[in-house]
């Protein structure tokens, strides 16, 4: 969900079991938190809190150490990707053609195409396979400049830069 101009959640499990009161030793532990929004974040604000139900107390205290983050791509292999044509690009009027005919799936996979700030400015769904010769993509009336398509195929996601003169 989107608040103030950020994006907003939690993490999907909780702490109070992996820390506990009054002990003065490190103790290592991960919460896993899982991002499922289809806007493209630039900026991640994460925030720690001491006391139960955000009543913060004097007395308690949190030394936070050595905080580290990971995360996982599901890009699809470069062959699958590779099996993509989108044509003509740079686009002069704002129209593109996606085709894929080594894989049917890719070009007709559900996708979604940003602006430079991230912003989803257009999105469909999947297309039917019929479509994997000559799917068309519809930019007319946006701002000339860079945009990124992104396809959900089966296989992984694949990105592609799209210019729009």
């Amino acid at each position: 969900m989107k608040n103030g101009g950020f994006i907003v959640g939690a993490a999907s499990s909780t702490t109070t079991n992996l820390i506990t009161p009054g002990t003065t030793t490190y103790k290592q532990f991960s919460v896993p938190i899982t991002y499922t929004s289809t806007e493209a974040p630039d900026s991640l604000r994460l925030g720690f809190s001491v006391g139960g139900n955000q009543v913060f107390s004097s007395s308690a205290a949190l030394t936070i150490d050595d905080v580290s983050f990971s995360f996982t791509t599901a890009n699809a292999s470069p062959a699958v990707a590779a099996t993509l044509s989108v044509y003509p690009n740079p686009s002069s009027n704002g129209v593109f053609s996606l085709a894929s005919l080594q894989k049917a799936s890719v070009a007709t996979a559900p996708l979604s195409v940003t602006d430079a700030l991230g912003k989803v400015v257009l999105q469909q769904a999947a297309a039917p396979a019929s479509a994997a010769n000559g799917r068309q993509l519809d930019l007319r009336g946006k701002p000339a400049g860079v945009y990124l398509l992104r396809l959900d195929t089966p296989e992984g996601v694949v990105v592609r830069k799209l210019q729009l003169q």
